[in-house]
């Protein structure tokens, strides 16, 4: 017969081989969660989703390599955001396709709302548009 230990955090009773210890003490799968980029085990409410690669990241190496898009919130590698002066911020690959244009003049992005069409048809921002 399996020996049992309780998790820690949820109180389950789970066999000892599929329990997670962490600093000594016992825990269920469904409470904890591997890093996605340091690889060490973590209570789930101690790590932060990333959207883009679909799991979670620690503390620790969170603000190392990924940052929070400003528009959607959630927590991308900062390889796949990009930094917009506009609003001194980064954004994700989709929020930036849907929400800003680059200025044909500038080459700076600025959301949608704030763009001017010229008579030629190019989408500029307020200062270029002067």
């Amino acid at each position: 017969m399996e020996q049992k230990v309780i998790c820690t955090e949820c109180g389950e009773s789970i066999d000892l081989n599929d329990a997670i210890e962490i600093n000594g003490e016992y825990y269920c799968k469904d409470c904890v969660v591997q890093c996605e980029n340091c690889g060490e085990w973590f209570l789930k409410d101690d790590c932060t989703y990333v959207a883009y690669e679909d799991g979670y990241v620690c503390e620790d190496c969170l603000g190392d390599e990924y940052v929070q898009c400003r528009d959607c919130g959630q927590y991308f590698p900062q390889s796949k955001c990009t930094y917009v002066d506009y609003c001194n911020d980064w954004v994700c690959e989709d929020c930036l396709h849907e929400n800003y244009e680059t200025c044909y003049e500038c080459g700076e992005y600025y959301p949608y709302d704030d763009m001017y069409e010229t008579q030629d048809g190019h989408l500029v921002c307020e200062s270029c548009c002067e």
